[in-house]
């Protein structure tokens, strides 16, 4: 059961720097006056700094340091964010807020509908990502005219962000290839004013198309 809301935190002190960057999205994830979808992405965004907190944990970093060594992606097509080891793996991390399912796709590579937990729907979306034809509206990625600021009615912008996107689903491709890529589903969970630890819903290496727990 979680502490009384009057507390200012809820998990021990190390989960603190996840707790200040997650309760402004806990706040409206809880709030049963806003909209679905507005409480749906602030749940998606504690998934996402749930993600980074269980990085930390795992690799024995602030959460700072895993948050600037993490690359996100937001939207369709996109895996939610990948971090490169010392080793020169590449991590997936699939982020899940509050109580939400895996999700499930139409795979061009295997012809069937894939489900988020699958190597094969990690393969999909890493083949999607190489060839990334991004023309959204929320580019990450900023042009030299734009630099930190990203104008999503940029075309340059958006050509920053293609690339981007091209060169990670590049990099995973090839570290796929060498069995060198693992995949971690992470929940960020809550209950009422109180965030949950970041949980471990799996975690497995590909390798030969087969996942391996680790």
């Amino acid at each position: 059961m979680c502490k009384p809301s009057t507390s200012t935190y809820c998990l021990p002190p190390t989960f603190k720097d996840f707790e200040d960057a997650a309760k402004p999205f806990l706040t409206i994830a809880s709030d049963t006056t806003k909209e679905p979808n507005e409480k749906r992405k602030a749940s998606e965004e504690i998934g996402t700094l749930a993600a980074i907190q269980y990085n930390a944990d795992r690799h024995g970093l602030t959460f700072s340091a895993s948050q600037a060594a993490h690359e996100e992606f937001r939207g369709p097509h996109v895996v939610d964010l990948t971090y490169k080891t010392s080793t020169g793996a590449i991590e997936i991390k699939e982020a899940k807020g509050g109580s939400s399912s895996y999700g499930e796709r139409n795979s061009h590579l295997h012809g069937k509908k894939v489900k988020q937990c699958t190597v094969e729907y990690t393969e999909t979306i890493i083949d999607l990502m190489k060839g990334s034809n991004y023309k959204g509206r929320h580019p990450e990625a900023a042009c030299a005219a734009h630099t930190g600021a990203p104008d999503g009615k940029c075309g340059d912008c958006k050509s920053a962000e293609r690339k981007r996107r091209r060169k990670s689903g590049s990099d995973m491709s090839i570290a796929l290839s060498l069995d060198n890529i693992e995949k971690h589903a992470v929940r960020g969970n809550y209950d009422g004013d109180c965030l949950k630890k970041p949980e471990k819903i799996e975690a497995y290496k590909i390798v030969g198309g087969k996942p391996v727990p680790v």
